[in-house]
C-alpha cells in the first residue's frame, strides 16, 4: 500500500469519526489507544496524531511496507493496517472498529 493511501485512510477515519485501535510497542511496553483520532498533523517527514488523550509521532521515512490485512476471528474478520520498517519490524498496527474505512 502506498504511503499516501495510508495517510488518506487515517484522515478518513478522523473525518468520518470512525473509532480505531492503535497498537505501538517496543521491548518495554505496548501503548494501546482505542477511540477516535481527531487532530492529524503532518510536519516534514512526521505524521502526528495530537489528541488530548493520545499522541502518535510516526516517522514516515522509517516506513518500508504497509499492509492491509484481514484476520479471521470468532466475531468476523478484523481489518487492520500494519506498518513495517526496513528490518521487517512492526512499527504500528491500526484496527478499524468499523470496516468501511479500512476496506475502501
Amino acid at each position: 500500500m502506498p504511503l499516501e493511501r495510508f495517510t488518506e485512510i487515517l484522515n478518513q477515519a478522523s473525518e468520518q469519526q470512525v473509532p480505531v485501535m492503535v497498537f505501538v510497542s517496543n521491548k518495554g511496553c505496548i501503548q494501546i489507544h482505542s477511540g477516535l483520532i481527531t487532530k492529524l498533523v503532518t510536519m516534514e517527514n512526521w505524521f502526528n496524531v495530537l489528541d488530548p488523550q493520545f499522541n502518535l509521532h510516526l516517522n514516515m521515512d522509517a516506513i518500508d511496507q504497509i499492509w492491509q490485512v484481514r484476520k479471521p476471528s470468532t466475531d468476523g474478520d478484523v481489518n487492520a493496517l500494519e506498518v513495517y520498517d526496513k528490518q521487517g519490524n512492526l512499527i504500528v498496527q491500526l484496527l478499524g472498529n468499523e470496516n468501511r474505512v479500512f476496506l475502501n
